[in-house]
């Protein structure tokens, strides 16, 4: 087992150097991330207290949301980046998630999803929620609970439309702590069930904790075309549930049932500003030189690229935040030019 997950995540990284994380990118989904934290009126309205929210070229074309279940998404289109874009929502209350989180040390669960069935007049072989259940491993029950309680809406059936109507569009799912979770439950969703293929399938989490099992995790690197998970320094969700220790090393086993990552790591060993310094850290979902040990902090889980995620769409900016903020954005898109003119790669580096 631990050959064959070794091989899944290994072979993500070939594709991966076709699609190298970008930092720019990063950004721009983590603010779509913030988004999902808002309510759905006002993600319907496109509407935010704060107007660096209202993301230019982006159409919500469908809102998924359970208030009794606290669980939110939505579906859109982002023009700008030719992305069809579907960004969950985080949890609101990150202490008692984390004490949660800290009492899991094995994933015994498997997490199936609805049913499968292939549509032939469809372009991506668009399968229907009816045939046999399909599982996509072994994850964490309440992760499986908040992202099936979404698709039984119709969320995967409403990207893989627009995907159709699409072609060039790439699809990304995305999101902020329990979020990102649910955003790489997601894409094993498309793949496995819905047969979207791996080189329009990305995936961006920030702060996310481990979803599932190291064969889940393969399962990741093998069916999505990039996967990236962001950590903010010594982020504590991101070392949640805790993992089991490999005897003969020290890390993290890729035994069965045993909490593991599952998607590349990018690293900010601490700031977060346009061009900080990061690790895009080894195909393996666990790679112990991206850590900085014990040092643990839920405010480095709150906030990325300087924002509260789970705030910033709420607070309306003063002169000096706005004034700050336009300072991001002009570096933000120097970083681009440099980019675009092959000056820095896309992972930043000169």
């Amino acid at each position: 087992m631990v050959a064959a997950n070794l091989i899944g995540f290994y072979a993500a990284a070939a594709i991966h150097q076709l699609f190298p994380y970008s930092e720019v990118l990063a950004r721009h989904l983590l603010l779509l991330s913030a988004v999902a934290y808002r309510p759905q009126a006002e993600v319907v309205r496109w509407n935010f207290p704060n107007y660096n929210c209202h993301v230019g070229a982006f159409e919500v074309t469908k809102t998924f949301d359970i208030p009794e279940k606290s669980t939110f998404a939505f579906v859109g289109l982002d023009h700008q980046y030719e992305a069809i874009v579907a960004a969950f929502q985080g949890t609101k209350d990150e202490v008692n998630w984390v004490t949660d989180l800290s009492t899991w040390f094995r994933y015994g669960d498997e997490c199936i999803l609805g049913a499968a069935q292939v549509n032939t007049e469809t372009p991506l072989g668009h399968k229907t929620s009816v045939g046999a259940p399909t599982s996509i491993g072994l994850v964490h029950r309440g992760f499986c609970e908040y992202y099936t309680s979404l698709s039984d809406l119709g969320l995967p059936e409403e990207i893989v439309a627009l995907a159709d109507m699409h072609p060039s569009y790439t699809i990304y799912t995305t999101g902020h702590s329990l979020g990102g979770a649910a955003a790489t439950l997601a894409a094993a969703d498309l793949s496995l069930r819905f047969g979207v293929p791996r080189e329009r399938l990305q995936l961006y989490t920030f702060g996310a904790p481990r979803p599932g099992d190291a064969s889940f995790g393969a399962l990741i690197g093998a069916h999505v075309g990039a996967a990236y998970r962001v950590v903010h320094a010594g982020d504590v969700v991101a070392h949640l549930a805790p993992c089991c220790l490999a005897s003969w090393t020290g890390g993290c086993a890729t035994l069965e049932t045993c909490p593991y990552h599952a998607a590349q790591e990018v690293w900010y060993p601490s700031a977060m500003a346009v061009g900080s310094n990061h690790i895009v850290c080894e195909p393996v979902a666990e790679d112990d030189d991206c850590d900085n040990l014990f040092d643990r902090s839920i405010k480095e889980h709150q906030f990325y690229f300087g924002i509260h995620v789970a705030k910033y769409c709420a607070q309306v900016p003063t002169e000096s935040v706005s004034a700050s903020l336009a300072a991001d954005v002009a570096a933000n898109e120097a970083l681009v030019q440099l980019q675009d003119a092959g000056v820095l790669d896309r992972a930043g580096a000169s």
